[in-house]
């Protein structure tokens, strides 16, 4: 983590004003922070025998996300804030490239209460050393003491949803699994798949156990005082999984054209097994570009959907 000194205010919804703006911090996609990030994602695509023979090659799609969404911690106590991410949108406009000085900015843009939770929105976005725009993000999270997870008797009252954007996970499984956006593309049909198995000690170096900081990922008793049984991963570790997905699936147009948006809909303990999947839903071409539109979720070891969302890059 590059933040120089960590901030001391409280994490209540009241100490935030809007627009909350962060300490911008610069960090180097060195070989630390790419041999840190592959081991928590279980990824191992270069090899580090000679550092200089990977400078200027593409980082990974997801290597800046967690820096990213940690920027509040240059205002406040990340001690005192056990709150759920619950939707994360990004954008991907050019590549991070190993050896590259990059430059993260962002602030926190609304505060609201629904159904009895206090929430906020965290807008951001890093730059390259040359200035230009690497990824633009929003996330939204449940902000304070409560975690988001506790089990209490709720006054929300029941949405009319439009089921033509609900996932529900189901697809032909007889129909070919098509590997990448290069190959002949038909809707309906499910993207190469990837299958991860997390360990407790990936999720607590992903969550800063290296700096020393406690938290519902990488401490069994916070996370029991929060209510949970167990530690559970960050939800930015699972959108990595799905990430590494993409990037395999739509090679460099992921990351110059990538847009993605999910919803966290199940906590995941730090010892269970994820797969990431999707389907392709939509082909939409103009003159100049074709646009390949999916629904992307992951499964536990139980079958049970913890992210659902919806991706899509152009394509040539």
């Amino acid at each position: 983590m590059s933040i120089r000194k960590i901030g001391t205010k409280i994490a209540t919804i009241e100490n935030i004003n809007i627009p909350e703006e962060f300490e911008s911090i610069s960090l180097k996609i060195n070989e630390h922070k790419m041999k840190t990030y592959s081991f928590t994602q279980n990824h191992y695509p270069y090899s580090y025998k000679d550092n200089d023979e990977i400078n200027g090659e593409n980082a990974p799609a997801g290597i800046l996300l967690n820096d990213l969404a940690s920027l509040y911690y240059t205002s406040f106590d990340p001690d005192t804030n056990m709150g759920f991410h619950t939707d994360e949108e990004l954008v991907f406009h050019s590549p991070a490239k190993i050896g590259e000085k990059v430059t993260l900015t962002g602030s926190y843009t609304d505060k609201y209460q629904k159904n009895g939770k206090n929430y906020v929105v965290m807008d951001c976005e890093a730059l390259g050393e040359d200035g230009r725009k690497l990824i633009t993000r929003r996330g939204i999270e449940i902000f304070g003491a409560e975690t988001g997870a506790e089990k209490k008797k709720s006054n929300r009252t029941k949405k009319k949803v439009n089921k033509e954007n609900v996932i529900t996970g189901k697809y032909d499984k007889k129909l070919k699994v098509i590997e990448n956006s290069s190959q002949k593309l038909e809707i309906g049909h499910p993207i190469k798949f990837l299958r991860k198995k997390i360990t407790p000690e990936q999720t607590s170096v992903y969550s800063f156990a290296g700096d020393y900081l406690v938290n519902i990922h990488n401490n069994i008793q916070v996370a029991r005082n929060a209510g949970l049984e167990f530690p559970v991963i960050q939800a930015l570790q699972q959108v990595g999984y799905i990430l590494e997905m993409l990037t395999d699936f739509f090679g460099e147009d992921w990351q110059t054209s990538g847009r993605l948006k999910v919803k966290f809909i199940k906590p995941v303990r730090s010892d269970a097994v994820i797969m990431t999947k999707g389907v392709i839903k939509e082909i939409d071409k103009t003159v100049n570009q074709k646009t390949l539109k999916l629904e992307v979720w992951t499964e536990d070891q139980h079958q049970d959907m913890t992210v659902v969302g919806w991706a899509s890059a152009d394509i040539d």
